[in-house]
């Protein structure tokens, strides 16, 4: 480490005051671990240490506009002087959920100018807002209070548009990330989920695709049953898997999508910079121009990580292995929030707190990280097997075509110590092939296992809460038996 002239190593205040920051006091936890404060209007801030944002102000407004929505769909389109909208979506007040449709934009951006100006005089009365005698001497005043009062109110393309003061010009990460990772304290208590898409998406959603991913928030719990797969040679596979409890998931995402492939069609391992790279082409970057030095700190941080936590120098032998590794690619085009879960909150403040740190466009690296720490925590916390124990779906890759059970990753929170961490997630059995058609009655369950499943499912109050990363391959098979489901219902 570095020294200072006595030769001793320097103290944090020292290396602070030598870079030119303030020192931290001694009870600023945030200044300690290196991290900036969060905004006051953040569901992370701590009250007496934040930062003001464009969004302070809005948090009232945004509730109000959100009572009474069980899901909120919202999207941004902040930074710059907004003309319209790429995305378009359906109100729709009926139907099993009502579900909220929001448009984050600037404004003073040119979209809003022109949706004021549309509102006839009769709309204007509606809202209340008829001009003074102040307003035909000085109509500026006029146009200013229709744009407070009609914040909010004002529908486009399906979207209720809300706009945001001072965000025409380029935002630093604090402000563009916030509503997108950490939405929590803008919405009424009403909402239950909240659905994020990216302004540039492809695909505008509409009322089915935002309950179907909400639908995928959550899986009842699984008996013991058969599974099986067709063989190049033509012959079937019997599979035996295990019984799985219900799962909730706190936040939901998608894959990284890259060219690499296993023998099987599967994602194979790709390094931090090979998954930064597709990252940037994800956000619109190119990644054959130079390297953001912001970009390169936060990748080569990462990758010096494993150089120290996973050797096994001076390691006891008799301590667990487990290793820092990141494999949790994800695109964030798209982002499920529940938003009554504590645990939901912390995944997003951690998420959010070390992604402002770094200043770039790639939240997704930041995710990574976070779950990785994540995920070492809940290993050691639960005494779960060790690195040199590979789980069932990397030893056994066929199992990731019969069941989605390695796209759930359990949290460290209590309701999994007390349920998930009692069943046996990792085994099932391949059924002999004279067994094959043999009936799955016949075939003697595990009871231990039925027991601790029991038992799991009949906890409703301690349902083991997951991160899940949703395939393509799993989605388009679920979307088809959702539309079935939900087909059914309506002819009802």
């Amino acid at each position: 480490g570095e020294r200072n002239k006595a030769g001793a190593l320097i103290t944090g205040d020292e290396y602070r005051n030598k870079a030119g920051l303030n020192t931290c006091a001694s009870n600023a936890t945030l200044c300690h671990l290196g991290r900036k404060y969060t905004p006051c209007v953040s569901e992370c801030s701590i009250k007496e240490h934040c930062v003001p944002t464009i969004f302070d102000g809005m948090v009232e407004l945004v509730k109000e506009a959100t009572e009474g929505c069980d899901i909120v769909l919202y999207t941004q389109s902040v930074g710059y002087d907004v003309q319209d909208l790429k995305l378009h979506s359906v109100y729709k007040e009926e139907g099993e959920s009502f579900i909220c449709n929001f448009a984050f934009v600037p404004e003073s951006s040119r979209l809003v100018r022109a949706a004021v100006d549309k509102v006839p005089e009769s709309g204007l009365k509606s809202f209340g807002i008829t001009p003074t005698k102040e307003d035909l001497s000085d109509p500026a005043l006029f146009e200013k209070r229709k744009i407070e009062k009609l914040n909010g109110r004002l529908l486009y393309k399906g979207w209720i548009l809300i706009w945001i003061k001072n965000a025409e010009d380029p935002l630093p990460t604090i402000d563009r990330s916030l509503l997108k990772m950490s939405p929590g304290k803008f919405f009424h208590s009403d909402v239950k989920h909240a659905v994020y898409v990216d302004e540039n998406f492809p695909i505008s959603p509409n009322p089915d695709d935002v309950l179907f991913l909400v639908g995928q928030t959550h899986r009842p719990a699984l008996s013991e049953r058969n599974a099986y797969r067709k063989l190049e040679s033509g012959k079937r596979k019997k599979y035996r898997l295990v019984a799985e409890p219900e799962r909730r998931a706190v936040i939901l995402l998608s894959p990284l999508k890259h060219k690499k492939v296993t023998e099987t069609g599967e994602p194979a391992k790709i390094s931090v910079l090979e998954a930064t790279k597709y990252m940037q082409v994800e956000v619109g970057d190119n990644p054959e121009e130079k390297e953001p030095s912001s970009l390169k700190r936060q990748r080569e941080f990462y990758e010096r990580v494993p150089t120290f936590v996973n050797r096994l120098d001076f390691r006891s032998n008799s301590e667990p292995w487990y290793k820092y590794e990141l494999k949790n690619w994800v695109r964030t085009r798209w982002i499920v929030h529940d938003m009554h879960l504590e645990e939901g909150r912390q995944l997003r403040c951690d998420w959010y707190q070390e992604h402002i740190q770094w200043e770039n466009n790639l939240d997704q690296l930041s995710f990574a990280h976070v779950m990785t720490l994540h995920e070492i925590k809940r290993r050691i916390s639960f005494e779960e097997p060790d690195d040199h124990i590979k789980p069932d779906h990397v030893t056994h890759p066929e199992l990731k075509q019969l069941s989605d059970a390695h796209e759930w990753y359990a949290l460290d929170s209590e309701n999994n110590r007390d349920v998930y961490t009692n069943i046996p997630m990792q085994k099932f059995s391949i059924v002999a092939d004279h067994m094959l058609d043999k009936d799955e009655h016949d075939m003697e369950p595990d009871d231990a296992l039925v027991h601790n499943v029991k038992l799991a499912i009949s906890q409703k109050s301690a349902v083991p809460l997951f991160v899940r990363v949703v395939s393509e391959r799993v989605m388009m098979k679920a979307r088809q038996t959702w539309a079935d489901e939900h087909s059914k219902k309506e002819k009802k």
